[in-house]
């Protein structure tokens, strides 16, 4: 399965945000084992820097990016996503904008632990414990 995660979920795994990494690792784990296909954005990397370095300080902030871009596949933010956001009917323009680079990469999935913030999406949304479920599910089978 294609997951696009949204930066929340990055940040968790990244800055180890009790309780919320517990399932963040796992899905990382999940895509180590061959179990998904992990997608971010070129945008929640940014975000995810900009926060970081206010946590764990700049050096190792670069340093869980430079991480993520090998552990991830990294979907560009470009003009037509933007225009896509820009038209899209939800209130979160960078909500909007993740949804565009998503759908466009080829996303079977949206995980993100903001699921009200991704409710215009035509993909299907779900929190990180719902697609642990949802992997373990279709694994079982």
């Amino acid at each position: 399965m294609n997951a696009f995660l949204d930066a929340n979920v990055l940040l968790d795994s990244m800055l180890e945000r009790v309780p919320f990494h517990v399932d963040a690792d796992a899905i990382l784990k999940a895509a180590d084992s061959g179990k998904c296909k992990l997608m971010i954005s070129t945008l929640s990397l940014a975000n995810a820097h900009y926060v970081g370095r206010r946590v764990v300080g700049d050096a190792q902030a670069r340093a869980d990016i430079h991480k993520a871009l090998f552990a991830f596949e990294v979907l560009s933010v470009d003009r037509q996503a933007i225009l896509e956001a820009e038209i899209d009917t939800g209130s979160d323009f960078e909500d909007n904008i993740q949804i565009s680079v998503a759908v466009r990469g080829g996303a079977q999935v949206i995980v993100t632990r903001d699921p009200s913030g991704f409710a215009n999406s035509p993909l299907p949304v779900m929190t990180p414990i719902d697609f642990l479920r949802s992997l373990n599910s279709e694994n079982s089978n």
